[in-house]
């Protein structure tokens, strides 16, 4: 099943897979899969807001291969949808995110409170 992985349930998989359930952790490394929030971590990153051990441009294609996600793509239709959304909250990152999964009929394995208020898909 494709799922679309938050970008917290992403970064604890590189730095503390721990923190994941063993269904979050079999979920994020099935090739199925999509990552969404590699526009989050970069703008962060570049920010100071967020620190990795190696610059985005390193660590992205290596993690990418050895999880096997696969980048999901901003298009159009994703960005439109965006504006039909409730403000259920602010978070750019995370409205586009939500639109895509709308859009593409996807769940989200996200622990984001905000989420379900959505109606989407959750894992």
């Amino acid at each position: 099943m494709r799922t679309i992985i938050d970008t917290h349930i992403f970064l604890h998989m590189l730095g503390n897979p721990a923190r994941l359930s063993t269904s979050h952790r079999s979920i994020v490394t099935d090739p199925q899969n999509d990552l969404a929030s590699i526009w989050e971590i970069t703008t962060k990153y570049s920010l100071g807001k967020l620190q990795l051990p190696a610059p985005p441009e390193i660590i992205f294609p290596a993690q990418l291969q050895n999880f096997g996600i696969e980048l999901l793509p901003i298009t159009l239709p994703e960005i439109l949808a965006v504006r039909h959304l409730p403000r259920h909250h602010n978070d750019p990152f995370d409205r586009l995110m939500i639109a895509q999964a709308t859009v593409h009929n996807l769940p989200i394995i996200s622990d984001d409170a905000h989420f379900p208020k959505y109606g989407i898909h959750l894992i």
